[in-house]
Protein backbone atom coordinates (compact mmCIF):
# COMPACT_ATOMS: atom_id res chain seq x y z
CA UNK A 1 0.00 0.00 0.00
CA UNK A 2 1.30 3.45 -1.42
CA UNK A 3 1.56 5.95 1.31
CA UNK A 4 0.53 9.39 0.29
CA UNK A 5 3.36 11.96 0.96
CA UNK A 6 3.27 15.78 1.64
CA UNK A 7 3.77 16.85 -1.72
CA UNK A 8 1.19 14.60 -3.22
CA UNK A 9 -1.36 16.44 -0.65
CA UNK A 10 -0.08 19.61 -1.92
CA UNK A 11 -0.55 18.63 -5.36
CA UNK A 12 -3.78 17.48 -4.97
CA UNK A 13 -4.80 20.77 -3.49
CA UNK A 14 -3.16 22.58 -6.56
CA UNK A 15 -5.41 21.17 -8.68
CA UNK A 16 -8.65 21.45 -6.90
CA UNK A 17 -8.01 25.04 -6.37
CA UNK A 18 -7.17 25.26 -10.10
CA UNK A 19 -10.31 23.97 -10.92
CA UNK A 20 -12.00 26.22 -8.69
CA UNK A 21 -10.50 28.95 -10.24
CA UNK A 22 -10.95 28.33 -13.65
CA UNK A 23 -14.88 28.08 -12.57
CA UNK A 24 -15.01 31.15 -11.16
CA UNK A 25 -13.41 32.28 -14.07
CA UNK A 26 -16.05 30.83 -16.40
CA UNK A 27 -18.71 32.24 -14.33
CA UNK A 28 -17.35 35.62 -14.33
CA UNK A 29 -17.07 35.41 -18.14
CA UNK A 30 -20.52 34.36 -18.90
CA UNK A 31 -21.52 37.09 -17.04
CA UNK A 32 -19.15 40.17 -18.20
CA UNK A 33 -19.27 38.97 -21.68
CA UNK A 34 -22.91 40.75 -22.68
CA UNK A 35 -21.41 43.75 -21.05
CA UNK A 36 -18.72 43.66 -22.86
CA UNK A 37 -19.98 43.04 -26.48
CA UNK A 38 -22.56 45.95 -25.31
CA UNK A 39 -19.36 48.53 -24.09
CA UNK A 40 -18.07 47.41 -27.90
CA UNK A 41 -20.85 48.22 -30.00
CA UNK A 42 -21.80 51.90 -27.79
CA UNK A 43 -18.02 52.19 -28.61
CA UNK A 44 -18.50 51.56 -32.70
CA UNK A 45 -21.31 53.69 -33.15
CA UNK A 46 -19.60 57.00 -30.93
CA UNK A 47 -16.76 56.13 -33.24
CA UNK A 48 -19.22 56.58 -36.45
CA UNK A 49 -20.72 59.71 -34.88
CA UNK A 50 -17.44 60.96 -34.93
CA UNK A 51 -16.35 60.47 -37.85
CA UNK A 52 -19.67 61.88 -39.63
CA UNK A 53 -19.04 65.01 -37.65
CA UNK A 54 -15.39 64.75 -38.92
CA UNK A 55 -16.13 64.05 -42.40
CA UNK A 56 -18.51 67.40 -41.72
CA UNK A 57 -15.60 69.07 -40.98
CA UNK A 58 -13.23 67.95 -43.26
CA UNK A 59 -14.94 68.57 -46.36
CA UNK A 60 -15.59 72.39 -45.02
CA UNK A 61 -11.76 73.13 -44.15
CA UNK A 62 -10.84 71.41 -47.86
CA UNK A 63 -13.69 73.87 -49.69
CA UNK A 64 -12.02 77.00 -47.85
CA UNK A 65 -7.99 76.16 -48.21
CA UNK A 66 -8.49 75.44 -51.67
CA UNK A 67 -11.21 77.43 -53.22
CA UNK A 68 -12.98 74.10 -54.56
CA UNK A 69 -16.51 73.27 -54.03
CA UNK A 70 -16.55 69.85 -51.59
CA UNK A 71 -19.21 67.35 -51.53
CA UNK A 72 -20.36 64.67 -48.65
CA UNK A 73 -22.36 61.73 -49.77
CA UNK A 74 -23.71 59.32 -46.77
CA UNK A 75 -24.64 56.09 -49.04
CA UNK A 76 -23.33 52.81 -49.39
CA UNK A 77 -23.67 53.00 -53.45
CA UNK A 78 -21.54 55.91 -53.26
CA UNK A 79 -18.39 53.39 -54.19
CA UNK A 80 -17.20 50.03 -52.85
CA UNK A 81 -18.47 49.90 -48.71
CA UNK A 82 -18.11 53.59 -48.20
CA UNK A 83 -20.05 54.88 -44.74
CA UNK A 84 -19.09 58.24 -46.05
CA UNK A 85 -17.55 60.16 -48.64
CA UNK A 86 -16.08 63.55 -49.48
CA UNK A 87 -15.14 64.28 -53.13
CA UNK A 88 -13.84 67.63 -54.70
CA UNK A 89 -16.24 68.74 -57.43
CA UNK A 90 -14.22 71.62 -58.56
CA UNK A 91 -14.66 75.28 -58.94
CA UNK A 92 -18.19 76.70 -57.69
CA UNK A 93 -20.98 76.03 -61.06
CA UNK A 94 -18.40 73.94 -62.80
CA UNK A 95 -19.26 70.54 -60.92
CA UNK A 96 -21.87 68.21 -61.70
CA UNK A 97 -22.83 67.95 -58.38
CA UNK A 98 -21.82 63.89 -58.55
CA UNK A 99 -18.86 61.55 -56.76
CA UNK A 100 -16.24 61.08 -60.19
CA UNK A 101 -13.58 58.84 -60.50
CA UNK A 102 -10.39 60.30 -59.00
CA UNK A 103 -12.70 62.73 -57.14
CA UNK A 104 -12.67 61.39 -53.95
CA UNK A 105 -10.04 62.74 -51.16
CA UNK A 106 -11.71 60.64 -48.31
CA UNK A 107 -13.37 58.08 -47.36
CA UNK A 108 -14.72 55.86 -44.40
CA UNK A 109 -15.63 52.35 -44.91
CA UNK A 110 -18.76 51.08 -42.89
CA UNK A 111 -19.02 50.51 -39.44
CA UNK A 112 -20.09 46.87 -37.90
CA UNK A 113 -23.51 47.25 -36.45
CA UNK A 114 -24.01 50.97 -37.07
CA UNK A 115 -27.17 51.79 -39.10
CA UNK A 116 -28.40 55.48 -40.43
CA UNK A 117 -31.61 56.57 -38.36
CA UNK A 118 -32.82 55.92 -34.93
CA UNK A 119 -34.09 53.02 -32.72
CA UNK A 120 -34.14 53.90 -29.25
CA UNK A 121 -35.52 57.98 -29.97
CA UNK A 122 -37.40 56.98 -32.98
CA UNK A 123 -41.34 56.61 -30.93
CA UNK A 124 -40.35 59.92 -29.14
CA UNK A 125 -39.20 61.59 -32.97
CA UNK A 126 -37.90 64.28 -30.96
CA UNK A 127 -35.21 66.34 -32.89
CA UNK A 128 -31.92 66.75 -31.66
CA UNK A 129 -31.19 70.33 -30.55
CA UNK A 130 -30.39 72.98 -33.21
CA UNK A 131 -31.48 70.44 -35.97
CA UNK A 132 -32.54 73.52 -38.57
CA UNK A 133 -32.88 70.56 -41.08
CA UNK A 134 -35.70 71.03 -44.10
CA UNK A 135 -36.89 67.69 -43.63
CA UNK A 136 -37.37 66.98 -39.73
CA UNK A 137 -39.90 64.16 -40.71
CA UNK A 138 -36.91 62.15 -41.88
CA UNK A 139 -34.81 61.55 -38.79
CA UNK A 140 -35.82 58.13 -38.10
CA UNK A 141 -34.22 57.34 -41.58
CA UNK A 142 -31.22 59.15 -40.63
CA UNK A 143 -31.21 62.19 -42.24
CA UNK A 144 -32.98 65.68 -42.42
CA UNK A 145 -31.09 67.49 -45.27
CA UNK A 146 -33.01 69.06 -47.72
CA UNK A 147 -32.21 68.81 -51.52
CA UNK A 148 -31.46 71.36 -53.95
CA UNK A 149 -35.15 72.26 -54.76
CA UNK A 150 -36.12 71.66 -51.65
CA UNK A 151 -38.39 68.88 -52.48
CA UNK A 152 -37.29 65.54 -50.63
CA UNK A 153 -34.72 64.81 -48.00
CA UNK A 154 -31.15 64.37 -49.21
CA UNK A 155 -28.54 61.73 -48.04
CA UNK A 156 -25.76 64.56 -49.32
CA UNK A 157 -24.95 68.14 -48.55
CA UNK A 158 -21.84 70.54 -50.25
CA UNK A 159 -19.62 73.11 -49.21
CA UNK A 160 -18.87 76.15 -51.20
CA UNK A 161 -15.20 77.79 -50.57
CA UNK A 162 -17.09 80.38 -48.45
CA UNK A 163 -17.38 77.14 -45.90
CA UNK A 164 -21.12 77.40 -45.66
CA UNK A 165 -23.15 74.64 -46.42
CA UNK A 166 -25.45 73.86 -49.36
CA UNK A 167 -28.25 71.55 -50.10
CA UNK A 168 -28.22 70.09 -54.03
CA UNK A 169 -29.88 68.13 -56.42
CA UNK A 170 -27.71 65.55 -58.36
CA UNK A 171 -29.81 65.64 -61.55
CA UNK A 172 -28.70 69.10 -63.31
CA UNK A 173 -26.76 69.88 -60.30
CA UNK A 174 -29.20 72.21 -58.83
CA UNK A 175 -27.49 74.15 -55.55
CA UNK A 176 -29.63 75.50 -53.10
CA UNK A 177 -29.26 78.91 -51.18
CA UNK A 178 -27.11 80.24 -48.70
CA UNK A 179 -28.31 79.41 -45.15
CA UNK A 180 -30.33 76.50 -46.51
CA UNK A 181 -27.70 73.88 -45.74
CA UNK A 182 -28.44 73.14 -42.07
CA UNK A 183 -29.19 69.60 -41.16
CA UNK A 184 -28.73 66.12 -39.17
CA UNK A 185 -27.42 63.18 -39.61
CA UNK A 186 -28.25 60.36 -36.92
CA UNK A 187 -27.46 56.86 -36.59
CA UNK A 188 -27.84 54.24 -34.44
CA UNK A 189 -26.86 50.71 -33.14
CA UNK A 190 -29.83 49.54 -31.84
CA UNK A 191 -29.15 50.27 -28.66
CA UNK A 192 -27.96 54.27 -28.80
CA UNK A 193 -28.58 56.60 -30.97
CA UNK A 194 -26.75 59.87 -31.88
CA UNK A 195 -27.36 62.71 -33.84
CA UNK A 196 -24.65 64.79 -35.76
CA UNK A 197 -26.14 68.49 -35.86
CA UNK A 198 -24.91 70.59 -38.58
CA UNK A 199 -26.17 74.37 -38.38
CA UNK A 200 -26.37 76.82 -41.66
CA UNK A 201 -22.87 77.68 -40.85
CA UNK A 202 -21.06 74.83 -41.41
CA UNK A 203 -20.66 73.85 -37.69
CA UNK A 204 -21.36 70.80 -35.85
CA UNK A 205 -22.25 69.30 -33.03
CA UNK A 206 -22.39 65.54 -31.70
CA UNK A 207 -25.37 64.17 -29.56
CA UNK A 208 -26.12 61.23 -27.53
CA UNK A 209 -29.89 60.11 -26.73
CA UNK A 210 -29.04 59.04 -23.41
CA UNK A 211 -32.68 58.15 -20.89
CA UNK A 212 -35.27 60.13 -23.02
CA UNK A 213 -34.06 63.08 -24.13
CA UNK A 214 -30.81 64.18 -26.63
CA UNK A 215 -28.19 65.37 -24.59
CA UNK A 216 -25.68 68.24 -24.99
Amino acid sequence: MRTMRKGDRQAGMSLIELSIALGIISVLTAVALPGFVQWRADLRVKGAARAVSDALLMARMQAMSTGRTHLVTFDASVGATAMIEIADDGLPGAGNCAVDAGESVHRVGEIESVVWGTTVAQANTVQAPDDEGAFPSSMTNGFTFGDGDGAQPAKWVLFEPDGLPRPFTPTGCVVGEVGSGAGAVYLSNGRRDYAIVMGPLGTTRVHPWVGASWRP
